[in-house]
Order: structure tokens, then sequence, then C-alpha cells
């Protein structure tokens, strides 16, 4: 039961992370 809500809380954190990481590398840096 435990291992399933853990399951069910990461797997949207990772998801979130990958965008805030996405969204941050794809950003236009200065030259």
């Amino acid at each position: 039961m435990a291992y399933k809500v853990a399951e069910e809380i990461n797997i949207p954190v990772i998801v979130n992370y990958d965008g805030f990481l996405l969204s941050h590398s794809m950003m236009p840096l200065p030259p």
C-alpha cells in the first residue's frame, strides 16, 4: 500500500522536474 502511494506521488514529481529542467535548458541564453 505504501509503495503504491509513494509511486503515485513520485511519478508526477519526476514529470514536473523533467518539465522544469527542459523548459529552463531550452531557454535562449545570451551569447
